[in-house]
């Protein structure tokens, strides 16, 4: 089980690897981004 603070950092790393990869990618871009939407979504609701 994660603490808020590690949920937290989980969150803003994958907020910065989406953005630059959106930034570089563009089309590849979007195909990271939408998993790890649900990635981070899954994390939160546990």
């Amino acid at each position: 089980m994660l603490d808020l603070k590690s949920k937290a950092l989980l969150l803003a790393t994958l907020f910065v690897v989406n953005f630059l990869s959106f930034l570089f990618g563009g089309l590849l871009g979007v195909v990271v981004l939408l998993p790890s939407i649900g990635f981070a979504l899954h994390v939160l609701r546990r």
